[in-house]
This record gives structure tokens, sequence and C-alpha cells, in this order.
């Protein structure tokens, strides 16, 4: 991607659209290495960039979008616009920091990693409704060790974050064998309980087709297919 990539035109900056503003620092705990940003709404976000292979951003975009349309606590998302003067400024530039179009993260306060042993703190319908979705989006990097999940301990609230690992149609490892809630597996699907679950997640499938289309150009252009093999994941039989 071309250093002095140019700002795109207004018309291109709406409803989750924004332009990075200040770069603050990097977020090295994570596999994508997130930029923590400060964006022209004036708050901050996590912002994750690539320089190939952009179905990251699409699973993060996707994934992050479902999840509130179904209710999950996820930290709202935009789709950013990195302009080329605050990459070719930044300390924090590497291999992987280009200029363009970029997945930010609305960041959490005073929120910690999700600890194993905070598990029963959290309502058993909030844990299978996770896991159900997890298995929904072949989400199998929500593990014990790196859950992936963050913990407001004193509001003993939980929130989903980090869904670049997912979409795939062959997972690695099987989601129910993996992860962190995965106790609470055979309770989901059971009776009139396994029906509204199943009711549940297909009411995100309502929201799928204007989430795809908030998609920029950019990150598609080297997929084949990937739309489509997104839809045929997700209108899959379910349990």
């Amino acid at each position: 991607m071309n250093s002095d990539l140019p700002m795109p035109p207004d018309s291109a900056f709406v409803g989750d659209r924004l332009v990075v503003t200040e770069i603050l620092g990097r977020e090295a705990g994570s596999i994508l290495r997130p930029l923590e940003c400060r964006a022209s709404d004036g708050e901050r976000y996590f912002i994750k960039t690539r320089c190939s292979d952009m179905m990251p951003l699409v699973c993060e975009w996707v994934c992050s979008s479902l999840a509130r349309a179904l209710g999950l606590r996820c930290p709202p998302a935009c789709i950013a616009w990195l302009p080329s003067p605050l990459v070719n400024e930044c300390i924090y530039s590497d291999y992987d920091l280009v200029p363009g179009w970029a997945f930010g993260s609305k960041a959490v306060e005073l929120a910690d990693t999700f600890p194993k042993a905070a598990t029963k703190g959290v309502p058993i319908e909030e844990r299978q409704q996770v896991l159900v979705f997890d298995h929904w989006i072949n989400n199998s990097d929500r593990r014990d060790a790196n859950p992936n999940l963050l913990w407001q301990a004193p509001e003993r609230a939980l929130w989903v974050i980090d869904h670049h690992l997912t979409l795939s149609p062959s997972p690695i490892r099987s989601v129910i064998e993996t992860h962190i809630f995965r106790d609470d597996w055979q309770e989901c699907w059971i009776g009139m309980h396994g029906d509204a679950m199943r009711h549940w997640l297909e009411s995100g499938r309502h929201h799928l087709e204007s989430i795809l289309a908030k998609l920029p150009e950019e990150w598609l252009k080297d997929s084949d297919d990937v739309l489509e093999n997104i839809r045929i994941l997700l209108y899959r039989p379910l349990p």
C-alpha cells in the first residue's frame, strides 16, 4: 500500500467510519499488535491494520458487528482511516503498519483480561450465548489461557473482543473442545432452550447484509468469494 495514500473524500466517512487523529501507543499483547489511537469522535480505539491479507480485518468487523447486533457486550467498532502523515511520523511503525482503512475497537475502561476463576461469576445464560456465538462464527480462539475476553470486576461485566481468527469454513480446532465456557455446551441446545438459542442466532442473520455492505472495497479486492463464503458459513444448519 502506498505510504502517500491520499485521504478519501468526505463522502466516504458515513455511518461507522472515522479518522484516526492521534496515535497514543502500541498494544503488544495481541497477535495483530493494535495501535491505541484517538479518533475524530474524540474517543480512544484500538486500531488494527494490515499490509496484506485483509481477512482478519473483515473478520473483526463482521463478527464484532454481529455480536453487538445480538446484544452481546462487545466494544463499539468502527472502520477508521489511518492517514499517511501519522504513519510516517509514528515511532511505533513496523512492516505491518500501513495507512488506509483499518479496523477500530473502542477502548473499554478499567477492564482486565478475563480470569478463568471468574467463570461462575458470569450468568450461565451469558456464558452459553458467548459459546454458541463462537460456534456460529467458528471462533476457536477463546481458550482458557487467552480467552479474548475482558472483565470489569466491579460491574461483573464480560466483554467479547478479538475476532480476527473467525469465519473459517474449516476451523483448526473444534470450538467446543477448547472454549473457556465449554462445560456449558450440553445444556445450550436442549428442548425449548435450544430453540431459543437457534432463534437468537438466526436473528443475527437479519443484520448480515447491512454489515457486509459497510466493508471497504480495499479489504475485499484480493479475496475470492469471501462474502459468499461468509454467507455459506453463517447460514449453515445450527445444532
